[in-house]
C-alpha cells in the first residue's frame, strides 16, 4: 500500500513550490521482505520525501508494472497503453519531438500561462492515475517535474527564454529517449517473463532456479548488442563495482550467478537509483531467481501470483469475490462439497432434507420437528452400511435407504 505522504507531487502548485526533485530510488528491507520507491523534493535546505510505494512486498511494484499484480490494466488495454499515454501526457506540455527544434527553443513562444496551467494540470492528473495503477512508473516522475518546473518558471518570469531553452534541452531529450525505449522494450520484457516464468508450469515443464538464471544470463547477452540491456542496472557511479551487471560472462574467474545475486542483495540495502524500465526489469527478474519463484495464473480468479518453483499450487491467496475465502480455500471447500454430493447416500439425504425444509417453510411441519434429527440418524446409519458393503451389493443398500426416507417423510 502507498504510504501517506505530506505533499502532493501531482499538483502544479507543489511543483512551483519546490526547487528540485531527485531521481527515484528503489530500496529493500530484507529483514521485512519489503520494498519502497521514493523521490526527494527540495526547497533550500528543506527536504520532503514522497513515496510512490512504501513497505510493499518485494517485487510487488515490478509485478504491477508488468501486468502481474492486482490491477488489470494490462489485460483490458493495449499492451503499450500506459507507456503511450505517458508519452502523450508530456506532449500536452511540450509536443516537440525533434532535437534540433528543442535546441533552438522556438517553441517557447507558443506558451501562455493560462493554457499551460490547464495542460499541466491535465498532464499531472493523468500521471497520478497511471502511477496509482503501477507505482513503479513513478521512476519517470522526475522527468515530468523538471520539464513542468522549467516551463512554469519561464512563464512566471523567473527565467528568460534563453535560460529556459538551454535548461529544457536535456530533460526533453532524456524523456524522448527513455519513453521511446520504454515503449519498445516493454512488450519484449513481458514476453520473456511469460516464456520463462509463467508458461513452463502451464506446459508441465519444471525449471530449476539455476536453469532460469542461465536462461536469463543468455537473454541478457543476446539482447545486449541491440541495446535491450545495454544500460547497466546500476548508475554510472557503481559501474566499476559491478562491471558485469546484466552481462554475466562465462570466464573461468567469474564468481557465478549465485555470488552475483548475493553481492547485489547486499548492495540493495543502500538503494538503487532508478532511471530506466530495464533497471526494474533486471531487479524483478533477479529477485524472482534469487528467491526461487515463478509466476502463475490462478485457475479460479485468473490473476497472477508468485509461488516457489517446487510448489504445485494452482490457486492464489486473494479473497475470491464476496466469498470471504481465499481462492485456494474456496476451491478446497467447494471440492469437499462436490465430493459430498457425489456420494449416493449424501445426495439422497440432501434431497430428503430439502423436501422436509420445504414443508417447514410452508408451515405444514413445525420448525422443531423431530424429523430433522431422524433424517440425519437414518443418513448416518445407511452411510456406514453403504461404506462397509461390497461394491456389487451397494446399489441394494442405496435403494433401501431411498425407501426408508420416503417412509419417514410420508
Amino acid at each position: 500500500m502507498p504510504a501517506a505522504n505530506r505533499i502532493n507531487p501531482f499538483n502544479l502548485d507543489t511543483i512551483r513550490q519546490y526547487d528540485h526533485c531527485s531521481d527515484a530510488y528503489y530500496i529493500t528491507d530484507e529483514s521485512k521482505h519489503t520494498e519502497s520507491l521514493f523521490c526527494d523534493f527540495e526547497i533550500g535546505s528543506k527536504k520532503e520525501r514522497y513515496f510512490f510505494s512504501k513497505n510493499a512486498p518485494i517485487t510487488s511494484n515490478w509485478m504491477e508494472l508488468f501486468g502481474y499484480g492486482e490491477n488489470e490494466w494490462y489485460d483490458t488495454a493495449d499492451k503499450n497503453n500506459l507507456m503511450i499515454v505517458l508519452r502523450d501526457c508530456l506532449y500536452l506540455i511540450s509536443d516537440e519531438k525533434d532535437p534540433d527544434s528543442i535546441k533552438k527553443g522556438s517553441y517557447l513562444g507558443k506558451y501562455h500561462k493560462d493554457s499551460f496551467n490547464k495542460y499541466a494540470d491535465e498532464c499531472l492528473r493523468t500521471l497520478n492515475k497511471i502511477v496509482k495503477c503501477a507505482p513503479a512508473l513513478g521512476f519517470l516522475y522526475p522527468l515530468y517535474f523538471e520539464v513542468i518546473k522549467l516551463l512554469a518558471d519561464y512563464l512566471d518570469g523567473k527565467i528568460n527564454s534563453k535560460e529556459a531553452t538551454k535548461a529544457l534541452f536535456d530533460p526533453l531529450i532524456s524523456f524522448l529517449c527513455i519513453n521511446t525505449a520504454t515503449i519498445e522494450y516493454y512488450g519484449r520484457i513481458r514476453a520473456y517473463v511469460q516464456d520463462v516464468f509463467v508458461l513452463p508450469f502451464e506446459k508441465g515443464i519444471q525449471l530449476s532456479p539455476d536453469k532460469i538464471a542461465e536462461h536469463y544470463k543468455n537473454y541478457c547477452e543476446l539482447y545486449h548488442n541491440n541495446g535491450m540491456f545495454k544500460q547497466d542496472i546500476y548508475t554510472n557511479s557503481t559501474s566499476e563495482r559491478f562491471p558485469n551487471a546484466g552481462i554475466i560472462e562465462d570466464a573461468p574467474d567469474d564468481p557465478g550467478w549465485e555470488s552475483y545475486l548475493e553481492e547485489r542483495r547486499a548492495y540493495d540495502s543502500d538503494g538503487i537509483e532508478i532511471r530506466t524500465l530495464n533497471q526494474f526489469a533486471h531487479i524483478g527478474i533477479a529477485q524472482l531467481i534469487r528467491d526461487g519463484r515463478s509466476i502463475r495464473k490462478c485457475k479460479l480468479c485468473g490473476k497472477y501470483f508468485k509461488v516457489r518453483y517446487s510448489s504445485s499450487q494452482e490457486y492464489c491467496t486473494r479473497i475470491y469475490k464476496d466469498s470471504k475465502f481465499a481462492c485456494n480455500e474456496y476451491v478446497s471447500r467447494r471440492s469437499a462439497k462436490d465430493r459430498f454430493f457425489e456420494h449416493p447416500i449424501h445426495a439422497e439425504y440432501n434431497k430428503a432434507y430439502n423436501r422436509l425444509y420445504a414443508r417447514i417453510r410452508r408451515g405444514k411441519v413445525p420448525k422443531d420437528t423431530p424429523l430433522t434429527a431422524q433424517l440425519k440418524a437414518l443418513h448416518d446409519e445407511y452411510y456406514e452400511r453403504y461404506e462397509h458393503t461390497h461394491q456389487k451389493d451397494r446399489e441394494a443398500v442405496w435403494k433401501e435407504y431411498i425407501e426408508k426416507n420416503k417412509e419417514l417423510l410420508a
